[in-house]
């Protein structure tokens, strides 16, 4: 039993970690073409008016490819309750502004990422991670806890197996006696 348990907890630390850093290298791979993008832009000959360099040198197969991966940003920026409005009619210039916007959103949740893998480098993260789980599976269920409910939950759900493992025959005739 103790091996399962340390097994469980080594399996959770290092797949938070991986899960973490697989989160960092999919919105990287999503900001890397709108740095190019917003790169372009502002690299163009600064003479003319703004929206003439966008609406006359702006790359439209770069801006399809990043309309393209429009599901996979929604998903990372639903995080911060903001969504990428942009789709294929828009002007240009609304696709630079929205992809400024993104762009920021982005870089935000790198940061949040960033500091999840410090964070989970920790193994205390991962022990209270460990412990508060049965509080977390019901919160996801729509059951919410106050600080003080969820901490004792989760002690009341770890502490029933250990109960019956300590007490299995008073527990398993006190059962029997209930039916």
């Amino acid at each position: 039993m103790t091996t399962y348990l340390i097994i469980f907890i080594i399996g959770t630390y290092f797949f938070r970690i991986i899960f973490y850093f697989t989160q960092m290298i999919r919105i990287n791979l999503l900001i890397n073409p709108l740095s190019e993008l917003i790169r372009d832009i502002q690299d163009l000959n600064s003479n003319l008016d703004f929206e003439k360099r966008i609406a006359s040198n702006i790359d439209d197969q770069k801006i399809t490819d990043i309309i393209r991966k429009k599901p996979l940003i929604d998903y990372f920026l639903k995080e911060s309750y903001s969504y990428f409005h942009v789709s294929y009619g828009s002007s240009n210039l609304e696709i630079y502004k929205e992809i400024i916007h993104v762009y920021n959103q982005l870089l935000g949740i790198m940061n949040q990422f960033h500091f999840k893998i410090m964070q989970s480098l920790n193994p205390l993260t991962t022990v209270t991670f460990i412990l508060q789980l049965p509080a977390n599976l019901f919160s996801l269920l729509g059951i919410k806890f106050s600080i003080t409910g969820k901490r004792l939950f989760s002690l009341i759900i770890w502490l029933i197996p250990l109960i019956a493992t300590i007490f299995s025959e008073d527990f398993r005739s006190w059962l029997l006696s209930l039916f």
